[in-house]
C-alpha cells in the first residue's frame, strides 16, 4: 500500500506505482489531501515537472480506483470531489449515513454485533425498545398514576397507535371509560380494552 498527504514527498511515485502495477494495490488519502484550500493541498490537482507535467488526480483516476470513503458524511459539499477520481465504485463506510440520500446498503453492522464480534470494547444504550410486537400484542406501559386531590386519578399510559404510515407507541392520560380500541384508532388487539 501506499500513502498520499500533504507531507510525504514520494508522493509522485506512490500514485505511478498505484496507477501502473497490475497487482491489487491501495492508496491510502486523507481528506487533506485532496479536499482542502491550502497550497500544498491543491497540487493533486495541478500539473507537476515530477509527474511528466501530468496532474495527479488524471493518474490516478486513469486506474479507475474503487474508492472506500470513511464518515462520507462529514465533507459536505466536497463530496462532489469524489468524481474527480473517476471511481470503478464508491463504498461508504459510516454509522451514520445522511438520512437525505439513498444507497445501496452492501453490510450492516450495529452496535451489538460490532461488540459481540469484539470490534468495540464497550457500548452505551441510551434506551429500550421492545422489537417485534408492533400491532400484533395488545402492548401497554403504565408510566405513571396521576392522583388529583379534587378530581378521579388517570393514568398515564403507552400504547400503540393505528396512523396512515404505521403503528406508534403513543403516551397518553387516560381516565376512566377511555375506550382504548376507539384511541388506538381501531387496533383489534384492543378491542374489549375499556377503563
Amino acid at each position: 500500500f501506499s500513502i498520499y498527504n500533504t507531507q510525504n514527498k514520494s508522493n509522485i511515485i506512490n500514485i505511478k506505482n498505484f496507477a501502473v502495477t497490475s497487482n491489487i494495490e491501495v492508496l491510502i488519502m486523507n481528506y487533506q489531501a485532496f479536499a482542502t484550500k491550502s497550497k500544498e493541498s491543491r497540487k493533486i490537482y495541478k500539473p507537476l515537472d515530477s509527474a511528466q507535467s501530468e496532474r495527479p488526480i488524471d493518474i490516478i483516476s486513469r486506474a479507475r480506483p474503487i474508492l472506500i470513503i470513511d464518515e462520507p458524511q462529514r465533507f459536505g459539499k466536497s463530496e462532489s470531489l469524489f468524481k474527480e477520481f473517476n471511481p470503478l465504485c464508491v463504498l461508504r463506510y459510516s454509522a451514520t449515513h445522511k438520512k437525505d440520500k439513498k444507497y445501496n446498503e452492501v453490510y450492516r453492522l450495529d452496535a451489538i454485533d460490532a461488540y459481540n464480534q469484539k470490534l468495540v470494547k464497550k457500548i452505551k444504550v441510551k434506551g429500550i425498545e421492545v422489537l417485534g410486537n408492533s400491532g400484533t400484542n395488545s402492548y401497554l406501559f403504565l408510566d405513571a398514576v396521576n392522583i388529583h386531590p379534587k378530581r378521579y386519578p388517570t393514568a398515564s399510559l403507552e400504547f400503540e397507535i393505528k396512523q396512515k404510515t404505521g403503528i406508534k407507541k403513543v403516551l397518553r392520560k387516560i381516565k376512566e371509560t377511555d375506550n382504548l380500541f376507539t384511541l388506538s384508532n381501531e387496533l383489534k388487539q384492543y378491542q374489549g380494552f375499556i377503563v
